[in-house]
């Protein structure tokens, strides 16, 4: 379970900033895929496809900042 920033950098190499935009965001209220679910990213394959695209266009040169907006 991803419950830190540094638990993402830790198993993926993912920059602290995108872990924490990643982890601190709250799930969906009111839409069926995320009824009962806690966890933005979960650490299930389906789900940590987001934060591991988001930093390799970081390391391509697209601004952080534009992607988690």
């Amino acid at each position: 379970m991803f419950l830190r920033a540094e638990d993402l950098k830790l198993s993926y190499g993912v920059s602290l900033d995108i872990g924490r935009f990643y982890v601190n965001r709250t799930v969906s209220v009111d839409n069926a895929y995320w009824k009962n679910r806690h966890l933005y990213i979960p650490p299930v394959p389906g789900f940590m496809f987001m934060p591991i695209m988001s930093d390799l266009a970081r390391r391509v040169g697209i601004n952080t900042t534009e992607q988690l907006s």
